[in-house]
C-alpha cells in the first residue's frame, strides 16, 4: 500500500473511476482507496497531495450501492484520524458535514 499511495497516476484513476457511479469498478476502487487510507503516511500524502480526493469520497457517500457509501464513509474516517489531515477534511470537503449527517441518520438515499 506504501508504494501504491506513491503512484500518482494510480491514485488520480482511482480518484477518476470512483466517482462513476454506474461503473462495475466503482466499489472495488472505493475499497481500495480505503485500503490506501488506513495507513498513517498515505493517508498525509492523500490528503495534502492529491486533488479532488476528499470530493469523491462525498461523491462516494451518495453512491447507489450501498457497500460503496460504507468505504467512502470509512476512508474518511481513516483520513479524519490523522491529526495532521483534520484541519484540510473539512474546509476543503463541500458536503461532507451534511453527507454525514444523512448517513448517520439512517438516510443514506
Amino acid at each position: 500500500a506504501h508504494y501504491l499511495a506513491r503512484n500518482k497516476e494510480l491514485v488520480e484513476a482511482l480518484v477518476t473511476v470512483s466517482k462513476l457511479h454506474n461503473s462495475l469498478l466503482h466499489t472495488p476502487t472505493l475499497a481500495t482507496i480505503l485500503h490506501l487510507s488506513r495507513h498513517r503516511e498515505n493517508a498525509k500524502l492523500l490528503v495534502l497531495q492529491t486533488e479532488g480526493l476528499l470530493p469523491s469520497l462525498v461523491l462516494g457517500m451518495n453512491s447507489p450501492d450501498a457497500t460503496a457509501r460504507r468505504h467512502a464513509v470509512r476512508a474518511i474516517q481513516n483520513l479524519s484520524s490523522n491529526r495532521p489531515c483534520r484541519p484540510h477534511i473539512i474546509p476543503s470537503t463541500r458536503g461532507l458535514i451534511e453527507r454525514l449527517c444523512k448517513i448517520a441518520l439512517g438516510n443514506a438515499s
